[in-house]
């Protein structure tokens, strides 16, 4: 059987932990502020896909997570994303059920 590196972005206690644990099958390695924004983003779209397979408080709370790192990265906080969002729903709605059917679209 060959066997593939795998790989993934983790929060620092369990990094902290296989670094005091070391194991031969594993290397844990320091990224620089580029290639963790490009990880994070990564993981966003890996915890909005499990929220949607899998809807719980647990998951949702993982994607906001990821969602302040990715914020904090940028210099800004979940509350100022919280107020763009409340002045965009304020200008254009809520998602209240309503969905519309383009006919002659080839995509959205």
């Amino acid at each position: 059987m060959i066997r593939v590196p795998c790989w993934k972005i983790v929060r620092d206690k369990e990094a902290e932990h296989f670094l005091e644990e070391p194991s031969e099958n594993i290397i844990v390695k320091k990224i620089d502020r580029e290639e963790l924004e490009k990880l994070i983003l990564i993981k966003l779209v890996e915890d909005s896909v499990k929220l949607a397979e899998e809807p719980s408080l647990e998951n949702a709370a993982d994607l906001v997570g990821s969602l302040e790192e990715w914020l904090s990265l940028r210099g800004t906080s979940i509350e100022k994303l919280l107020e763009i969002a409340r002045d965009k729903r304020d200008r254009e709605g809520r998602y209240s059920g309503y969905i519309v059917v383009w006919i002659d679209r080839d995509s959205c």
